[in-house]
């Protein structure tokens, strides 16, 4: 249940966090539904784990399939419910002669930073305590994820 990266904040010589976790696959498994699906689950199990376990307000979640970033922010809203919500979406250059779209488009990575500044340690600890939920266990995870890909083989 460990994300393929993680940022954590270094705050007084001490590191808090994870503040911004995030799952990649290559470009050759973007076809792949299920699994990128599962990542998706996977960002947000860990995102509302590291909210209950850091007292965040949120965590930034990023999912790379090939050369597509999507970044999401997951917050608690109200009592038991995390809500993860897509910012925004970018596709990294391939090349040198892509870059002039890849810096069009570096305005839409703006809303990711005030975000992620925004990802600190709850103003209200009580609030929290209160409306925070345990994430699925691990293997609970894993039991959910593999009863919904069946294999079909015909003869």
């Amino acid at each position: 249940m460990q994300p393929d990266f993680a940022v954590n904040k270094l705050i007084h010589s001490h590191y808090h966090g994870p503040s911004v976790v995030g799952d990649i696959k290559g470009e050759n498994r973007k076809e792949d539904t299920h699994d990128c699906l599962v990542d998706l689950i996977r960002i947000g199990m860990i995102s509302g784990s590291s909210i209950n376990q850091n007292k965040y307000d949120g965590v930034v979640g990023v999912h790379i399939v090939g050369l597509q970033l999507t970044f999401y922010i997951t917050t608690l809203m109200a009592n038991g419910i995390y809500i993860m919500l897509e910012i925004c979406s970018v596709t990294l250059p391939r090349d040198f002669t892509e870059m002039r779209s890849y810096v069009a488009i570096m305005e839409d990575l703006l809303p990711v930073i005030h975000y992620y500044d925004r990802c600190t340690e709850c103003s209200d600890d009580e609030w929290l305590e209160l409306n925070k939920k345990d994430m699925l266990n691990e293997s609970l995870f894993l039991s959910m994820i593999n009863c919904g890909k069946t294999v079909v083989v015909l003869k």
